[in-house]
């Protein structure tokens, strides 16, 4: 793990993937983030020293920003669909291992970056 004045910095990911959007769990032994799979953004998880790669979404819409709860067993997420509607992102939650997705908003504006505020 990188140092705060950034050095000792560590690559995670090594795929020809565009990954962004990473965020460590509670514990700190996981991270979450998305990352485009040819088609549209899905979040993934792995291991904070970068293996043990798990896809969590796997849907036809872009899914983004991923903040995970308090405890670590769920994340809230931005969710856009692939024709980038105008005022169609959504906020969802989902289960660290893909179940149990559950949409929270449902409006014509852009909800987005959803945070569990529980930040150290």
């Amino acid at each position: 793990m990188a140092n705060i004045d950034g050095t000792d910095k560590v690559q995670l990911t090594n795929s020809k993937a565009n990954d962004f959007n990473a965020e460590f769990s509670p514990n700190g032994r996981r991270v979450a983030f998305s990352r485009w799979d040819g088609s549209d953004w899905e979040l993934y998880t792995m291991s904070a020293s970068g293996g043990n790669v798990v896809r969590v979404t796997n849907n036809l819409r872009s899914d983004y920003e991923p903040s995970y709860s308090p405890n670590g067993f769920r994340m809230a997420y931005t969710g856009e669909p692939t024709d980038h509607a105008e005022g169609d992102s959504e906020i969802f939650t989902i289960k660290t291992d893909g179940t149990s997705n559950v949409q929270v908003t449902a409006n014509d504006t852009w909800d987005m970056q959803p945070s569990s505020g529980s930040r150290r």
